[in-house]
């Protein structure tokens, strides 16, 4: 009889163990292998949050040191001798370019402003002046414009004489740039559309 009992005994010590072998494999399948996968999951992502504070920090960092150069730039734009007048000035624009060519000894023959065009950060008023004079002349005009409003721009000139006048005197044509600042109820940055 013994041989029946120990033949029950080992079934029932297999049947055990299978038991606790399954029941092992369903504790780790459905508790602890979800634990680990979250475990991982999280150590991923606490990688990736790392990596995305270092990212954070230099571009701060950037940031940073973009700021303190643009304060620079904007010091340097500062310090600078053009500071560009209101288009409502255009009247005292008009009278101190025609006194320049008159000083120039060149004799006008007209000055015509244009209305103003605004972009985002600063505005231009086109101006056209005809007149004649000598060539001698006519480059003196040229460096006083550029030494005395250097937030005037030259954008072209014609000079012509006609092939039976057989004096130095030359008419010209020229079209200048004013920049000027925005109308102060405008803050910088808000172009207009087709403006500068």
């Amino acid at each position: 009889m013994k041989s029946i009992g120990t033949w029950q005994f080992r079934q029932i010590d297999i049947f055990a163990v299978v038991i606790g072998v399954a029941v092992t494999a369903a504790f780790y399948w459905l508790g602890v292998n979800p634990v680990l996968s979250m475990r991982d999951q999280r150590t991923a992502q606490l990688q990736d949050l790392y990596a995305q504070q270092t990212n954070l920090g230099q571009s701060e960092r950037r940031l940073a040191h973009i700021k303190q150069e643009l304060a620079g730039v904007r010091k340097s734009l500062d310090a600078l001798p053009v500071h560009l007048e209101p288009a409502t000035s255009l009247n005292t624009r008009i009278s101190r370019l025609t006194e320049l060519v008159s000083e120039s000894r060149l004799k006008i023959d007209g000055i015509r402003p244009a209305e103003p065009a605004y972009g985002a950060d600063y505005g231009s008023v086109p101006i056209v002046i005809d007149g004649s004079g000598s060539y001698t002349d006519w480059t003196r005009l040229l460096h006083e414009l550029a030494r005395q409003y250097p937030d005037t721009a030259i954008e072209t000139f014609q000079l012509s004489r006609t092939a039976d006048d057989m004096s130095s005197t030359v008419s010209f044509h020229l079209d200048l740039t004013w920049y000027v600042s925005l109308p102060t109820d405008r803050p910088a940055g808000q172009g207009a559309p087709g403006g500068v």
